[in-house]
């Protein structure tokens, strides 16, 4: 037998011993949690990736559906939702269990889209606990693990602040007044909190994310009350 036989034969064994066992993984299931709102699916998607009928506000893409939960009954609530990616490389997920509320929350209020104006971010829920303030300028989307959800924002993003939680329903409040600077208008801006519990140490768990975008100077700012 010729070296080159030799070679070609030990390639087409191993081909055929690397894909003789392979196996369909089932896809795994994710969470994410977020605000849900409806999906208008507009002409011309492509069948690549077709569209759920729900999504995420302040997400990427994010698009879902179920054939056993009436997600209609979650549109406008602030949940945790499971679910398993039907198309493999497309953001399309059904899901399949609904928590509510979900283990990890950040309410924005005040007046974000004000240059000057007060804003407060509350991460909860309270207890003894520890709050991580994430910042980007872009959504994205990372799924973790079930337990954990998903890192919702995109790249480059940074820890913004840390802060401790009280007992419910405080959590944590982020407090911060945005610049008078008018190069910030237009600017799109997205926040996540996640967090853990503290006594004693539990899981990381992250929340939903907030957007707003700065407009300008404004005549009003609503104070801050969540």
């Amino acid at each position: 037998m010729s070296r080159r036989t030799a070679l070609s034969l030990f390639v087409a064994l191993t081909l055929f011993a690397s894909t003789g066992d392979a196996q369909i993984v089932a896809p795994q299931p994710v969470s994410f949690t977020g605000v849900v709102e409806t999906l208008d699916i507009s002409p011309g998607v492509s069948i690549l990736c077709p569209p759920g009928n729900f999504t995420l506000r302040c997400s990427q893409g994010l698009s879902f559906r179920s054939s056993t939960i009436d997600l209609r009954n979650y549109v406008g609530q602030n949940v945790r939702l499971v679910g398993v990616n039907t198309h493999p490389g497309c953001p399309t997920f059904e899901i399949t269990a609904v928590q509510d509320p979900p283990p990890a929350s950040l309410t924005l209020c005040g007046t974000p889209e004000g240059l000057g104006c007060a804003v407060r971010l509350r991460s909860g829920p309270g207890g003894i606990s520890q709050h991580f303030l994430f910042v980007a300028l872009a959504p994205g989307f990372v799924p973790l693990n079930v337990d954990k959800g998903s890192f919702l924002l995109g790249d480059p993003n940074l820890i913004l602040a840390t802060a401790s939680g009280g007992f419910p329903p405080e959590g944590a409040a982020f407090d911060f007044v945005i610049p008078v600077d008018f190069s910030l208008v237009g600017i799109d801006v997205f926040m996540q909190t996640a967090r853990r519990d503290v006594g004693p140490v539990g899981p990381i768990r992250f929340a939903n994310a907030v957007c707003f975008t700065p407009i300008g100077l404004t005549i009003f700012c609503a104070q801050p009350d969540c």
